[in-house]
């Protein structure tokens, strides 16, 4: 919030931090559905994941779309993609609901125990995770940079 001005600046998007409000949420959303997943896969409940994975994205979708259909906005895309994970999360809960029964033998240090020896995978997976989504993310990027230089006359229509 404090950098809010200088992020719409850097990223050339007048108006997003009107929407970062969102931010804690989808974030909170999306890594409780994580961690579901994880538990779901672990305990090769795979249909429950397609299951989830698919209305997820139905409902993501229609939200997003339905909502730029009422009011075009960014809010729409952003709620959606909340919609989203949120849907992912309330189909993985109720599966993880019925096995509660396994935490229940769960201490403090047990956890700490357990972090400690599986502490490198975080620092590992984290990277993998930018570079995979830098990659998915790089030509939405790129076109948007360049289809705003265009737009100013900054960069002729040939590149070579």
């Amino acid at each position: 919030f404090v950098f809010s001005g200088y992020i719409e600046v850097a990223l050339n998007t007048p108006g997003i931090s009107q929407y970062f409000f969102l931010l804690p949420l989808a974030i909170f959303i999306n890594s409780i559905a994580y961690v579901l997943g994880f538990w779901l896969s672990r305990r090769e409940q795979f249909g429950t994941i397609a299951i989830a994975n698919l209305c997820s994205s139905i409902t993501g979708k229609a939200v997003s779309i339905g909502y730029g259909s009422i009011a075009p906005s960014p809010f729409g895309l952003i709620f959606g993609t909340i919609i989203n994970d949120a849907t992912l999360l309330v189909i993985s809960l109720r599966r993880t609901l019925t096995e509660v029964h396994l935490f229940r033998n769960v201490s403090y240090e047990r956890l700490k125990q357990q972090a400690l020896q599986y502490k490198k995978f975080p620092k590992y997976n984290t990277f993998a995770n930018l570079a995979n989504i830098a990659s998915m993310q790089i030509i939405p990027f790129m076109l948007a940079f360049f289809s705003h230089r265009l737009s100013l006359g900054i960069m002729p229509l040939h590149i070579w």
